[in-house]
């Protein structure tokens, strides 16, 4: 261990341990903006810079590494005014409007270092150069007005992604981040995974779904597991006003370690269709609301004669194992709705994957994107694949000659397959969180809530078991898929007990 002294207080520390480091562990507050704890030391800022004892000029406190009895002094004069310096140059460089930017008011670095150092207008005016603004990525804007070349996001997207898809074009003053040799964002070979975005100290770089949507102080911050597919990526998500305003990955998670696929940080906030906001019964060839107690009554006098079932696998394991007693009783087969691959997921993300596998099983494969080289990783399984797979539901079953079927979708769309093979039913009972095909072929159809609306357990291709937690309450007209299946076993009669954590264990 190392000892050393800062700003008075004597600190012990493991060796290779950097000054910055040394000091977040003391409890001593530096302020940084290249720097991040998920990301290699850079100093390209130098707002951390240090005095310490015996050096000639002041250092930067996230690349230099501890030494033995080093005395380090934070917060002097001149270790002050150089850092408002640093700033009052930063400001000038680019035009930062900090009253329009969605960021100011808390989430911008750049303006909190600024208001913790006293700075309340522009000691040097801008220049005044017409950055321009690349607005053709589906899912995020960058404008190079706020850029402060801090060089996060290339280093993210190349060290966390590793995608190399973003850098830096030109010198000096005229430097400009670019995406492969100067391509449109939206036409480059970038993934949309978001992870640039979020380390961002500015607002460069804007996530189009949380914009002008409150700061993250003014929300609840909820960590919760990502249900798009069955790598279980640990997430952060941001909860105001029951809606929820954006999703984070979770830089501490050991999986993922904050990187997120396009389908986790932003497709699963995109509404797919029409909600289903209440029960439904089909009467006279059309179906019409009623009640939950009708529906249920209903449903459970239209699966009598051993009907078949298909599972969606976003369901909770509560859910899905609430379904497979209640067949079991009815002795029904159990099939899983296959879930659609959303991939491309990081490169990053999918070698640790595989690695934490042993061996891609069929689960994940390697395919070329918009001819990169970059080997990129798409999922092949649902949520919680592995707890179907250990509550016995099997991957397709022949419909031919059953009169019923119960059909639990999640929040997903169903697909052509799914359609075809309900299709020799003739009574059909479906449990859908948003109006398709298959809720217009239905008999009876139950409204269920979103992954967002309730909670329950996912268990990752990996093996562990995680907990997705309610982030926004549904209408009241809606319930939980277990809690939509728990009524109509009791309408049903069946006398079943749904351990879902016993196989699991």
């Amino acid at each position: 261990m190392i000892r050393l002294q800062i700003d008075g207080q004597t600190v012990e520390v493991a060796e290779g341990t950097t000054v910055l480091q040394a000091a977040k562990q003391a409890g001593v507050h530096i302020p940084v903006l290249c720097d991040h704890p998920a990301l290699t030391s850079f100093g390209s800022c130098r707002l951390c810079l240090v005095e310490v004892e015996g050096a000639r000029t002041l250092q930067p406190s996230c690349t230099m590494p501890v030494s033995q009895n080093m005395v380090i002094r934070s917060k002097t004069p001149a270790v002050e005014a150089t850092r408002k310096f640093i700033l009052e140059l930063i400001f000038s460089e680019r035009n930062h409007f900090c009253p329009f930017c969605q960021l100011s008011g808390g989430d911008c670095e750049l303006q909190n270092a600024a208001l913790e150092h006293g700075m309340t207008h522009w000691p040097m005016q801008p220049n005044w150069n017409d950055f321009p603004v690349d607005a053709s990525n589906t899912f995020l804007l960058l404008d190079h007005n706020r850029c402060i070349l801090c060089r996060r996001c290339a280093r993210a997207c190349s060290e966390l992604v590793g995608m190399d898809t973003l850098g830096f074009a030109e010198r000096g003053s005229a430097t400009m981040l670019t995406a492969d040799l100067g391509e449109q964002w939206g036409m480059s070979t970038c993934i949309s995974c978001g992870t640039c975005e979020q380390v961002c100290p500015t607002g460069a770089m804007v996530n189009r779904f949380s914009a002008y949507q409150g700061h993250k102080s003014q929300a609840e911050a909820v960590p919760t597991v990502c249900v798009g597919c069955g790598v279980g990526c640990q997430t952060v998500v941001y909860v105001r006003d029951n809606r929820v305003i954006r999703i984070d990955g979770d830089f501490d998670a050991e999986l993922n370690a904050g990187v997120l696929c396009r389908e986790g940080r932003f497709e699963a906030l995109l509404e797919k269709g029409d909600r289903v906001s209440q029960p439904m019964v089909r009467k006279d060839g059309k179906l019409v609301p009623c009640s939950w107690d009708e529906a249920l009554s209903a449903a459970a006098a239209g699966l009598k004669d051993q009907p078949a079932a298909w599972a969606s696998l976003r369901l909770p394991a509560e859910a899905l194992a609430t379904m497979k007693a209640l067949c079991d009783a009815v002795n029904a087969p159990v099939a899983m709705i296959e879930a659609g691959v959303t991939g491309p997921i990081p490169p990053k993300l999918g070698m640790k994957v595989e690695d934490k596998l042993g061996s891609k099983d069929g689960v994940l494969s390697t395919s070329e994107w918009r001819g990169s080289f970059t080997e990129v990783y798409n999922v092949h399984a649902g949520a919680n694949f592995k707890a179907a797979q250990a509550y016995g539901l099997t991957k397709e079953i022949n419909a031919n000659g059953k009169k019923s079927a119960l059909v639990a979708l999640a929040d997903e769309i169903p697909s052509e397959a799914l359609l075809d093979a309900v299709k020799p039913v003739g009574k059909l009972v479906v449990l859908a969180s948003y109006k398709s095909m298959l809720t217009e072929l239905a008999e009876v159809v139950l409204p269920v809530a979103t992954w967002m609306e309730q909670s329950g357990h996912y268990v990752s291709l990996t093996g562990t078991v995680q907990e997705g937690r309610q982030l926004v309450k549904p209408v009241e007209t809606v319930r939980s898929s277990e809690a939509a299946l728990a009524g109509l076993v009791e309408k049903m009669g069946c006398s079943v007990k749904a351990d879902w954590q016993a196989v699991l264990a």
